[in-house]
């Protein structure tokens, strides 16, 4: 019996000694992963991404204050103008009536003024030589008035109706080029109503929209890139204009960016603007490389290195992002390390060489 208890303890101890060398193994072999780090640092700098559209630098959408039918349009869509040219006339009859009654009571207050001033002039001749009296005189001057302000007045109505001809001939503001047309001949045009638009000729402009966070880090003058998408090319823009109120834009601010002139780009196309703006020391921020991102359905995390070279996952709240890197807001503090490509596959507490 005590052969028999003394075999088993035998067998129990060496079962217990080979489980621990079979563990010992297993610390042993478990692979170490080779790893090229980066090392976190702060940055003074942001990139401002945002999307907008080319538009003419001058442009117009074409109105009337005069009500008429449309009896002409001289453009179509795509035609170039000059400044001042006719681009639609409107019916004028009421208006061409209305000047011919106006001349012709010009023309009868003419006459009435010139034979006034004559009887001024002979009466003040016979007032010098006593032949009339002061009160005929004065009887006289009275008519010469009436008839200097009959003309006057006629003359200002044919003014006026040669204005309201000028907004009948609907002339172009400036040399440009007819982008869309929003009428046909025979339609009733109405003060305020879009005839035309317009776009000028030479230089272009991307308008864009930023955010309240970002228009403070903005200035005007600053470079930036703009990419026309459809052309799949990059240009080379300068910051013009900044809005100074979103309440009109939707919470978004107005930026203005001129662009070179380049033939191929025309108005209406599609931009993505990049702008580096610049921070201020309390607003410096992190960003890191989009290819050492790890993705666990909702959640943004990043491999660290430990003390004991070992890879250890960070959950991280994530801010704005562009191509290539994004910007950390918390979870990553400076001078830690993060892993930026590895041989293998990682997992918290994996062993890690670094390169």
């Amino acid at each position: 019996m005590k052969r028999t208890i003394l075999f088993l303890s035998t067998f129990m101890l060496s079962l217990l000694s080979c489980s621990e060398k079979k563990q010992e193994g297993t610390a042993t072999d478990e692979p170490v992963i080779d790893v090229t780090t980066q090392k976190v640092t702060t940055s003074s700098t942001s990139s401002i991404q945002a999307s907008g559209t080319v538009q003419a630098v001058s442009s117009s959408v074409i109105t009337t204050r005069q009500s008429g039918y449309v009896k002409r349009i001289n453009v179509e869509v795509g035609d170039k103008v000059r400044a001042g040219e006719v681009l639609i006339r409107l019916d004028n009859a009421q208006l061409a009536s209305k000047q011919a009654q106006v001349k012709s009571k010009i023309k009868t207050a003419q006459t009435a003024f010139n034979n006034a001033r004559k009887d001024l002039e002979r009466y003040k001749k016979l007032r010098k030589n006593n032949s009339v009296s002061e009160k005929e005189l004065e009887q006289v001057q009275l008519q010469y008035d009436n008839a200097r302000s009959n003309l006057e007045a006629a003359k200002e109505q044919l003014e006026s109706i040669n204005a309201e001809l000028d907004y009948v001939n609907i002339k172009a503001p400036f040399d440009g080029r007819v982008t869309n047309k929003f009428i046909k001949t025979g339609n009733l045009a109405m003060p305020g109503k879009p005839l035309l638009n317009l776009s000028g000729d030479g230089q272009l402009e991307v308008v864009s929209k930023v955010g309240e966070e970002q228009i403070n880090q903005l200035e005007k003058r600053q470079t930036a890139n703009v990419h026309i998408a459809s052309l799949d090319i990059d240009l080379e823009a300068k910051l013009t204009e900044i809005s100074s109120s979103s309440s009109a834009s939707g919470g978004q601010y107005i930026i203005k960016l001129s662009i070179p002139d380049d033939q191929a780009v025309k108005p209406g196309m599609y931009a993505k603007v990049s702008i580096n703006a610049k921070l201020k020391d309390k607003n410096a921020s992190i960003s890191i490389p989009k290819s050492a991102l790890i993705y666990t359905n909702d959640l943004i995390g990043v491999y660290t290195v430990s003390k004991s070279n070992t890879a250890i996952l960070r959950w991280l709240e994530i801010g704005s992002r562009n191509a290539d890197s994004v910007e950390v807001l918390s979870g990553l503090d400076q001078g830690e390390e993060i892993i930026i490509n590895a041989q293998g596959k990682l997992y918290n507490g994996a062993k890690i060489n670094v390169q």
